[in-house]
């Protein structure tokens, strides 16, 4: 009886990953190549105060981090984990750029998160939400972060964040590009 009731487990354990690849290989194919829209009427803050950053939107690559109102802004940026990865990446940084883009309800909700992370990378709100509709976003929150080329065209889509292989796969695709450029 252990025995069957372990392989039930295993099973739906594996059934589950399984399905989880097979929609991220469809989102990859669905993206990729795609090209992104950033809508004229963004507005850049750096730890709560306004700033221009439009040399970040000019990189050889950009990582994109898109959140909505759909979604819990401290769940869903989790400045601590991309602040590791901007600091794991900092050789690039000629290179790339983290674009950070939140359309939520209170804007000053994400001011207080950066503080309270003491995150130093600008955050771009997209008050109107025109970011979202002009794109078309996915609804999953898994998939609204995405590799973008010097054309700002999607390479990759996903979030790296406790994704440890599609990380890598980010990584590996800006060093070979960048050796390239």
């Amino acid at each position: 009886m252990r025995i069957i009731v372990i392989w039930m487990l295993m099973s739906l354990f594996f059934s589950c990953q399984s399905n989880e690849k097979r929609i991220e290989k469809n989102m990859q194919k669905e993206w990729k190549g795609k090209k992104i829209a950033f809508p004229s009427t963004l507005e850049a803050k750096f730890l709560g105060e306004d700033t221009t950053c439009n040399d970040l939107l000019n990189k050889y690559y950009s990582i994109l981090v898109y959140v909505d109102s759909n979604e819990c802004s401290e769940c869903r940026l989790q400045l601590y984990e991309w602040y590791k990865k901007i600091k794991e990446t900092q050789a690039y940084s000629d290179s790339l750029a983290f674009l950070f883009v939140a359309h939520v309800e209170n804007p000053k909700q994400v001011v207080i998160l950066s503080k309270q992370n003491n995150f130093k990378y600008p955050i771009f709100f997209d008050k109107k939400g025109g970011m979202g509709k002009l794109n078309k976003f996915p609804d999953n929150y898994q998939f609204k972060t995405f590799l973008l080329n010097e054309k700002k065209e999607v390479v990759l889509v996903g979030t790296p964040i406790g994704n440890d292989e599609l990380w890598r796969l980010y990584k590996e695709v800006i060093a070979r590009g960048i050796k390239r450029k």
